[in-house]
């Protein structure tokens, strides 16, 4: 996790003005895990897993105002990006840390996360979906906005061919782009269908793919409540 915590320590601070361009789909993709993100308590307690300067607490402060938001990450320089953004608001808990072993806490009505947990080994993932399952409230949901690989290799290419295409005419420096391309070597996705069925396995329900452009997707699943 080194490597990771060090690539996203040195954007830090260029990470949020770069991300409608990094991610073509941006408005849609955050604003359906904003949309999925229907909890029945008017103060919610949310927990953001990889955090990074809290871009997705942020979406969600707008639907849910009243909401305590635990927002997690390894990087200590994206949390201070977070600290800045929330200086003024109630309600925020930052803790830096290695959410693959860290105590996540709870239980939450909700866990949310964007674009962090393609980084993590297969392995290290599926037990991160136990883990959330059991930090959640039951009937709690968990909303994974990520990457995720195509289902063969003739489509991932394309998908990548047409993401490539996307940034390099989208405005940001050269020097931007190729580092972007570097910390793509750290990405570690699987396909929707393995992510779903790792979910089922952890024990969640009503599981489903919401949201899909090319290799950015919005997954989710709820938590059982007693007696289900």
């Amino acid at each position: 996790m080194s490597d990771i915590k060090g690539a996203f320590d040195r954007i830090a601070g260029s990470y949020d003005s770069q991300r409608e361009a990094l991610i073509p789909c941006f408005r849609d993709f955050y604003g359906v895990i904003t949309d999925l993100c229907e909890v029945p308590e008017e103060s919610p307690d949310i927990l953001d897993v990889g955090a990074g300067t809290g871009l997705l607490t942020a979406f969600l402060r707008t639907k849910h105002p009243r909401g305590r938001f635990t927002l997690i990450d390894l990087s200590g320089e994206m949390l201070r990006g977070a600290e800045k953004r929330f200086a003024a608001a109630e309600g925020i808990f930052l803790v830096a840390g290695d959410y693959t072993v860290s105590e996540l806490g709870g239980p939450y009505d909700a866990v949310v996360s964007s674009l962090s947990i393609h980084h993590l080994p297969h392995r290290d993932k599926w037990d991160l979906y136990g883990r959330v399952y059991r930090s959640l409230k039951d009937g709690g949901i968990f909303i994974n906005g990520d990457q995720f690989a195509a289902p063969d290799e003739e489509t991932e290419t394309m998908y990548q061919r047409e993401w490539r295409r996307r940034i390099e005419s989208s405005g940001l420096e050269r020097g931007e782009i190729d580092a972007a391309y570097e910390r793509m070597k750290l990405d570690r996705p699987a396909t929707v269908d393995e992510n779903l069925e790792a979910l089922g396995r952890a024990g969640f329900i009503q599981t489903g793919l919401a949201y899909r452009y090319y290799n950015f997707g919005v997954i989710h699943g709820r938590k059982r409540r007693t007696g289900q």
